[in-house]
């Protein structure tokens, strides 16, 4: 059943559409990440979802209901902000209350709720400190607890963890999913981390210019990124021109590349796109042979970070198991047939 469903949304600030006629079904239980840089609509769609502001256009329904004239706190939504948004004043367990006295629990399910939620989230024996006296981590997990705690039906992120650091948001995002797992809410994920997003979602939604580029799991956006976009906003990828060559061949600026006879190759000029990892070390008998000079060779543990030039192309590849590569030497690889993935047109 869809819990959330947009249909032609639009919302625009004098001449500036922020959001431009955006449809999107969540269903129930799911978790759904709006990604994309600043400025893309993000944010907008999720505060529209919470009530925070209404529409321009089209409708918005949660649970079924129309919800554009439902108020904030009769949404059944709860937010978790960028900045926790708690009560500085307020300990861990007042600040948790704050939801439930809101809704007008009788006291006794309001302790209950609290001490499942403190348990919950890794917050026993901190109920009674306030926000000053907590690290980032606690703070933010104070802020899911009091979420949590209200029994929302969708629950919203607004880039929660921007302001961790990258050891410590890694860990609480991994909590966040494990969490909503366990508890099945229908959560909506605002964020500008690809890695985040990649981790964390069921679904995710590319937004650029107030507009959705493509929906779909973590591994098809990253495997099949729609067009240009797409492929460079979500991780790196070797993006080239190309055009039709033979029945299952492109001419490029890197070389013939063949790609599976299967595949619709398009008419005329387009772009093909591959993932740097996707490129391994040629040898005889392989397809695709993609010659060049390295022009840097980076070391990260696993792997060779590799920047090379193909007659004026860079390409970037990630090569396993050879620490000799060096600048200035040449290199061969190729990238095999099923890897290569023509983009539409932005």
């Amino acid at each position: 059943m869809a819990v959330l469903d947009l249909s032609g949304i639009t919302k625009r600030y004098g001449e500036v559409t922020a959001v431009d006629e955006v449809s999107l079904t969540i269903e129930d239980g799911e978790f759904v990440t709006l990604l994309g840089p600043s400025g893309c609509g993000k944010t907008t769609i999720l505060r529209m979802i919470a009530g925070f502001i209404a529409p321009d256009a089209g409708t918005l329904r949660i649970g079924g209901a129309e919800a554009r004239h439902i108020p904030v706190n009769k949404r059944r939504t709860a937010m978790c902000f960028q900045s926790y948004a708690l009560f500085p004043h307020m300990s861990v367990r007042e600040n948790i209350r704050f939801g439930l006295r809101m809704q007008r629990l009788p006291k006794p399910e309001q302790e209950a709720r609290i001490a499942a939620v403190t348990d919950m989230v890794g917050l026993t024996g901190l109920e009674a400190r306030r926000p000053a006296e907590l690290s980032g981590g606690q703070q933010q997990r104070v802020a899911l607890a009091r979420a949590v705690a209200t029994h929302p039906d969708v629950l919203l992120f607004d880039e929660p963890l921007s302001n961790l650091d990258a050891k410590l948001r890694e860990h609480v995002r991994v909590e966040i999913r494990d969490l909503q797992r366990r508890l099945g809410i229908t959560s909506v994920y605002v964020t500008h981390d690809q890695a985040e997003a990649l981790m964390i979602s069921d679904r995710i939604v590319v937004m650029n210019n107030g507009r959705i580029e493509q929906i779909g799991d973590p591994e098809t956006i990253y495997r099949r990124p729609r067009n240009a976009f797409v492929a460079n906003f979500i991780g790196v990828a070797n993006i080239v021109p190309a055009h039709r060559n033979g029945s299952a061949a492109l001419a490029t600026g890197v070389g013939l590349l063949t790609l599976p006879e299967t595949h619709d190759l398009p008419q005329g000029q387009s772009l093909v796109c591959w993932r740097p990892e996707e490129m391994v070390p040629w040898h005889d008998q392989m397809p695709n042979r993609i010659a060049g000079t390295v022009r840097q060779a980076i070391f990260m543990g696993n792997l060779v970070d590799v920047f090379i030039d193909v007659d004026g192309v860079p390409l970037r590849a990630q090569v396993t198991g050879d620490t000799a590569i060096r600048a200035g030497q040449p290199i061969a690889l190729s990238v095999p047939p099923d890897r290569i993935h023509v983009l539409e047109p932005n």
